[in-house]
Parts: C-alpha cells; structure tokens; sequence
C-alpha cells in the first residue's frame, strides 16, 4: 500500500505500535511481527524514513519479549471483563 502524505505515515506508524501493543487486533506474535515488518517496509519505500526507523524500535521491542501476544478471551466478546 502506498503512503503519500506525513499524516497518512503517522497514521500507519500509530496503529503499528498500537498493534504491538496489543490494543488494535488479536493475533499470534509472528502474524504481528509479519505484518509490522511490511508496515516497515511501506513506510521507508514510500520516503518515510523517520517513520520506519521509530517501527523499527517498536519492532525490536516486540522482538526482545516486552509485549506478548494477546490472546481472544471469549469473555471479551460477550461484554464481561477478565477477572
């Protein structure tokens, strides 16, 4: 997907490391790492380097074990909070 505005790859940036931090989606640690890496790469093919590199120590962060994949909690679905 191309980037062509600053506020576009501020976007992309924010939801990547809201992703890390386990607050946009639900998904294995692999699945994330995948997708912020081709976050990463969109970002420095569309002239975003700023943008990547900050990722890139989201990413690295990820990578060293400081967040942990969420998990789907059924309780969540159905509108009850987790003990």
């Amino acid at each position: 997907m191309s980037i062509s505005t600053k506020k576009q790859a501020n976007n992309r940036l924010k939801y990547a490391i809201r992703a890390i931090q386990g607050k946009e989606f639900i998904s294995r640690k692999e699945t994330l790492l995948e997708y912020c890496i081709t976050v990463k790469a969109d970002l420095k093919k569309s002239g975003f380097p700023w943008q990547a590199w900050i990722l890139d120590t989201w990413i690295h962060r990820l990578q060293g074990g400081e967040f942990t994949a969420r998990r789907a909690d059924p309780r969540e679905s159905e509108g009850r909070s987790s003990p």
